[in-house]
């Protein structure tokens, strides 16, 4: 018997008929598990607001155009992110990251494109 699967330990599942007595008592909301919290391992980036619409249209992104998560950062931190840190995907070899919209929603998983990153998925 299955006892987990990756980060979801069994103990955290639920039944059909739990969840619908929880859709129906209108509070899913509580149990719905964010996007972006599966990825614990990915470097999380910020985009700057003057560049927010090239990650609404998934277009390729530069290190000057970003921040960290965190922290805004200089330009140097910025660089040393893009080689270095967490987020390699063993099965292709591709360094992820995690790219938030100015107002720290989660949009997209970005790749290592060169000096650049690309999109992967857009959420």
């Amino acid at each position: 018997m299955r006892t987990r699967v990756d980060v979801f330990p069994i103990e955290e599942a639920l039944t059909l008929a739990e969840i619908t007595k929880i859709v129906e008592e209108g509070d899913i909301t509580e149990k719905v598990i964010p996007v972006d919290s599966l990825f614990p391992g990915y470097p999380r980036l910020q985009i700057r607001e003057e560049f927010a619409r090239k990650l609404a249209n998934g277009n390729l992104l530069k290190p000057e155009q970003l921040q960290s998560f965190e922290a805004a950062g200089t330009q140097a931190e910025r660089r040393q992110c893009f080689g270095a840190g967490t987020g390699q995907d063993e099965k292709d070899g591709w360094k992820h990251f995690l790219v938030y919209d100015q107002q720290g929603q989660f949009k997209a998983i970005y790749q290592e494109f060169g000096d650049s990153l690309s999109v992967v998925k857009m959420f």
